[in-house]
C-alpha cells in the first residue's frame, strides 16, 4: 500500500488528463454494452416479428456504434500514454538528480550497470504498468459494472447464478498474485546483475584482452543470462497459466446458463432474443474478468520495480554539507589541510 501512495504522488499533476481519460473509458464501456443491447432488438423486433425497417436502422446503429468506440479508445490510449511518459520522464529525473546527490561511497559499493539498470529498465517495467492497469482497472472495471447491470435489467435470477459462478473462474487469480509478484522482483533483480556484467564486460574489454580472459568472461556472462532466462520463464509460467485455467472453469459456468437458460426460451420463460442478448453479456463480461489475470501480473512487476527504484530514492547521502557551512574566501596563494581526516566505511 504505502508503494501506491508514493506512486499517486507523481499522478497528481496529471489529475485533469486522467480525469479525461476516465471519461474516454466510461464511453468505451457503455458503447460496448450498447452492442449486446442492439442483439436482443434484432432477435425480437427485427427477425421474429419480421420487421424489415427495424433490421435496417439497427444495422446502420452497428457501424456508427463501433466509429464512436474506436474514437474513444484512440484518446483514451493516447491520454494513458502521455501521463504514463510524463510520470517516467518525472522519476527519471528524480532518480538521476538524487544520484548526483549522492556521495562517493555509494559508487563504490554498486556497479554501474546495477545503477543504470534501475534508472532505464526498473523505469521502463514501470511505465507499462502505469500506462496498462489503470486502463483495465477502469475501463474493464465500468464494461463489468454496465454488462452486469445489463443481466440483471434482462433476468435478475440468472444474473444472480452468473454472479455466483463467475468468481469460481477468477479464484486462480488470487493464489497466482504471490508467486508473480515474487519472480516479478527476482527478473528485476537478476536485470541489474546482466546490466553490471556487460558494464564490466564492455569498458574492462582491454584488461579482458591484456590477459586472454576472453573465454571465462563469455562463461561468467553466459552463466548469467541463463540464470535470468529461468527466471523469466518462471515469472511466464504463472502469469500464463491463469487464463487457460479460468477459461476452463468458465467453461462449466457458459455450458449451465445455455442449458438451463435455453430451457426456459423453450419453455416460454423469456424471449430469444433477450436470451441471447443475456448469453452475449455474461461472455462478454467473462473478458475483462479474464483479463484481470494478465493485470494481475502487471501490477506485481510493476509493484517490484517501484520497490527498486524508490529504495534508490531512499538511500541517504554518507556525507550531508552541514547547513551553518562556513564560506570560504577566494582562493590567493595556497591551500592547506590541517586536522582533516575522512574513510569510507571499507577502510581509511
Amino acid at each position: 500500500m504505502i508503494i501506491f501512495k508514493r506512486l499517486l504522488k507523481y499522478t497528481k499533476p496529471y489529475t485533469v488528463r486522467f480525469v479525461e481519460g476516465a471519461l474516454c473509458m466510461a464511453m468505451v464501456a457503455l458503447l460496448t454494452t450498447g452492442t449486446i443491447v442492439l442483439i436482443r432488438t434484432v432477435v425480437d423486433d427485427a427477425l421474429i416479428s419480421k420487421e424489415q425497417q427495424t433490421l435496417l436502422y439497427v444495422t446502420l446503429c452497428f457501424p456508427l456504434i463501433f466509429l464512436l468506440k474506436g474514437i474513444f479508445s484512440y484518446l483514451q490510449n493516447y491520454l494513458m500514454n502521455y501521463i504514463s511518459r510524463s510520470i517516467i520522464r518525472d522519476i527519471r529525473l528524480e532518480l538521476f538528480t538524487h544520484l548526483q546527490n549522492l556521495s562517493l561511497d555509494y559508487y563504490h559499493n554498486n556497479s554501474t550497470g546495477r545503477i543504470m539498470s534501475r534508472v532505464t529498465n526498473d523505469t521502463t517495467q514501470l511505465q507499462n504498468s502505469i500506462g496498462q492497469v489503470p486502463v483495465q482497472i477502469v475501463r474493464d472495471g465500468l464494461t463489468l459494472t454496465c454488462l452486469i447491470g445489463t443481466i440483471f435489467y434482462l433476468h435478475w435470477k440468472f444474473a444472480l447464478i452468473t454472479l455466483v459462478l463467475f468468481p469460481i473462474a477468477a479464484f486462480p487469480v488470487g493464489l497466482l498474485g504471490k508467486k508473480l509478484r515474487q519472480a516479478g522482483r527476482q527478473i528485476q533483480v537478476r536485470m541489474s546483475d546482466l546490466f553490471m556484467y556487460l558494464q564490466e564486460g564492455i569498458t574492462g574489454n582491454i584488461i579482458t584482452k591484456l590477459f586472454c580472459k576472453e573465454k571465462e568472461e563469455i562463461e561468467r556472462f553466459a552463466k548469467e543470462n541463463n540464470a535470468y532466462y529461468a527466471d523469466t520463464m518462471r515469472w511466464v509460467r504463472a502469469d500464463v497459466l491463469g487464463a487457460p485455467i479460468m477459461e476452463f472453469l468458465g467453461s462449466f459456468a457458459a455450458a449451465f446458463l445455455l442449458w438451463y437458460g435455453g430451457r426456459d426460451v423453450i419453455q416460454g420463460a423469456w424471449t430469444a432474443g433477450s436470451f441471447f442478448s443475456f448469453l452475449g453479456a455474461s461472455l462478454s463480461a467473462y473478458k475483462p474478468v479474464k483479463d484481470f489475470t494478465s493485470l494481475n501480473s502487471q501490477i506485481q512487476q510493476g509493484v517490484a520495480c517501484a520497490e527498486r527504484i524508490f529504495e534508490l530514492l531512499d538511500e541517504k547521502p554518507a556525507l550531508i554539507e552541514k547547513s551553518n557551512a562556513i564560506i570560504l574566501a577566494p582562493f590567493t596563494h595556497d591551500i592547506q589541510y590541517k586536522n582533516v581526516h575522512f574513510s569510507y566505511t571499507t577502510g581509511p
